[in-house]
């Protein structure tokens, strides 16, 4: 990646946590600007990987930004965990995997989500 995209991506970043504002920029930080690259390009490699139409590709990329910034940058706020130093390199791994797994996670989350509205509904 050349600096200048580097740059770019960063200026970004900075303008959706400045924008954000309150308690959210605590959430839209470099962290989780980060992790949904990271899980943007495992994405993007699955479908790479699988020779899948550019659609596809393309489809699987948002899907995994969106899954890694949804779990990757809420799950140290909800645990109350502090992210620094060696940690941001094992939620960027862990983005990637989750982008380029991103087809199992959607079908344990669609599995999840049916069992807890039959539960609420009484097994019906």
């Amino acid at each position: 990646m050349s600096g200048a995209n580097t740059a770019l991506i960063g200026a970004g970043g900075a303008a959706l946590a400045a924008v954000a504002g309150g308690p959210l920029t605590d959430v839209f930080n470099e962290l989780a600007l980060a992790l949904a690259i990271m899980g943007a390009g495992g994405g993007i490699t699955r479908g790479l990987a699988n020779r899948l139409p550019w659609r596809e590709v393309v489809r699987g990329g948002v899907i995994g930004a969106s899954l890694a910034f949804g779990i990757g940058a809420l799950a140290p706020k909800a645990l109350g965990v502090n992210v620094e130093g060696s940690t941001v390199s094992i939620l960027a791994a862990s983005a990637y995997l989750l982008g380029f797994l991103q087809d199992f996670v959607v079908a344990f989350l669609q599995d999840f989500a049916v069992a807890f509205l039959k539960s609420k509904r009484g097994g019906k």
